[in-house]
């Protein structure tokens, strides 16, 4: 994996990852957590637009590594000097496959550091075609999360860690938000698109435009990452998801309940499916208030 043999992870005594680990607790003032919780602290720095100035003052900032270090290649970790260093994402996820150093394992992990520098280089492209607006698909999974009542991280939609277990849970999840979707004339959620969460760009533009009302986190006992709504930003969620669907599409009030009525019965075949992950908290009373607030944003909101 990036040119570290897999059976050297198996060994106790890998010192690189050894001193990997000690390295990232010492730089980010934590140990390895969740990878993708961590990932996102390695954002500012691993870009494609960062600039000299940025990367300076995070290098005053690092302090001596407690721990002799032996040699490590630069993919995994950027020297300043003897004692200091950065810790890089294919660092990280060396430090992650250290866990389970299985060919699947690192076959997923490799395709994760690809996508983070892809979504760094898409993310600053993007800002010069950026309308501001949620992608429908993505409003269709706001709207999972409405109906599912993750509201406030007591009730989070969290992800599972295994990848045949997150793909069971995203077919529920992306089913609802696809119908919802292309009820309100936007477009489909793709078959192979369907299988995901945590890499999903349905999620991350999610996050990415209506990150004032969701919030993430991740369980320090369990490792698990999780979503949901924050308590007090229904209303405004509701409204940023109306102005998108008039702004992106041609629907019609009809077309708004039937979007969200159909969302519903498809959340209803999924239910199982959530209830067995012990994330469902969909509740009869709450779903037809929800209902009733979208549509009177609907019509509150400009076309």
């Amino acid at each position: 994996m990036f040119g570290f043999p897999l059976h050297e992870l198996a060994e106790d005594d890998s010192r690189i990852v050894r001193y990997l680990t000690r390295a990232w607790t010492t730089e980010h003032g934590a140990p390895p957590f969740d990878l993708e919780d961590d990932l996102d602290k390695l954002r500012p720095l691993f870009q494609s637009h960062v600039t000299g100035t940025r990367v300076r003052e995070h290098v005053k900032a690092l302090t001596p590594v407690p721990m002799s270090r032996p040699f490590i290649p630069e993919v995994f970790f950027l020297a300043v000097d003897a004692d200091r260093g950065l810790v890089t994402p294919e660092g990280r996820a060396l430090i992650e496959a250290a866990q389970d150093p299985t060919t699947g394992q690192a076959a997923g992990l490799v395709n994760t550091i690809a996508q983070f520098y892809g979504e760094s280089l898409r993310a600053w492209m993007a800002k010069s075609v950026e309308t501001g607006l949620v992608p429908l698909p993505s409003a269709g999974f706001a709207m999972f999360l409405l109906i599912n009542g993750s509201i406030g991280q007591q009730r989070a939609m969290v992800f599972p860690r295994e990848k045949h277990e997150e793909a069971d849970l995203a077919t529920v999840i992306m089913d609802v938000a696809s119908i919802f979707s292309t009820t309100v004339h936007g477009p489909a959620i793709k078959p192979k698109e369907r299988a995901q969460l945590r890499t999903s760009w349905v999620v991350s533009q999610a996050v990415r435009h209506l990150g004032t009302s969701l919030s993430r986190g991740s369980d320090r006992k369990t490792g698990l990452a999780s979503i949901w709504i924050e308590e007090d930003h229904t209303t405004t969620l509701l409204n940023d998801i109306s102005v998108a669907i008039r702004a992106r599409s041609r629907a019609t009030p009809s077309d708004i309940e039937a979007a969200f009525d159909a969302a519903v019965a498809e959340y209803e075949r999924g239910r199982v499916i959530l209830g067995a992950w012990g994330i469902s908290h969909e509740r009869r009373r709450q779903t037809q208030q929800i209902r009733e607030d979208f549509l009177e944003a609907f019509y509150r909101v400009r076309p």
